[in-house]
């Protein structure tokens, strides 16, 4: 015979129904801050998605740089801050989140700037130059470096979601 189940809280299952999609977007929607945070951050850290240290500049691209008058000349992906950006979002400038979730969509979009996104590619997938990973392709890469972080929102997401229809 199963054990006895005591209910302390009553919930309206109608109402967690109704008020679940809006919880829901903005955990999305903090997962892709966090992904977003920690791309920007490794690339900083001279980090790839993996964390493991990001492949070097061959010397002539250094020259390159030193010619152009980069502050960053050694350091990958880091030179205009086109390519991760210094946090603006509104500018387009570096990794931001492109769509984010709400009740009626809940899926998020992180990206680069759609004049990076070749570039981005090209430094991401290695095609035919030392790979530099520096951004997440969800289904292909286990995410790691944040993962708690990103656990956290999501059982608070679960927690908000559990309250929201508690009577």
């Amino acid at each position: 015979m199963p054990p006895k189940v005591t209910v302390k809280s009553t919930f309206d299952f109608k109402l967690m129904a109704r008020r679940a999609p809006k919880i829901t977007a903005l955990g999305i929607n903090g997962v892709a801050d966090i992904l977003r945070d920690d791309m920007k951050g490794g690339v900083a850290r001279g980090q790839d998605i993996r964390g493991g240290k990001l492949e070097p500049l061959e010397p002539s691209t250094v020259r390159s740089k030193r010619r152009k008058g980069s502050p960053t000349a050694r350091k990958p992906l880091l030179d205009t801050g086109r390519m991760i950006g210094a946090g603006a979002q509104r500018g387009r400038t570096g990794i931001f989140v492109k769509i984010r979730a709400n009740a009626k969509r809940l899926s998020a979009m992180i990206t680069v700037p759609q004049n990076r996104q070749l570039i981005g590619t090209v430094h991401n997938e290695g095609d035919g130059q030392p790979m530099r990973r520096f951004f997440y392709i969800i289904g292909i890469d286990k995410v790691t470096r944040p993962r708690a972080k990103m656990d956290k929102v999501l059982n608070l997401t679960t927690q908000k979601i559990a309250r929201s229809a508690r009577k």
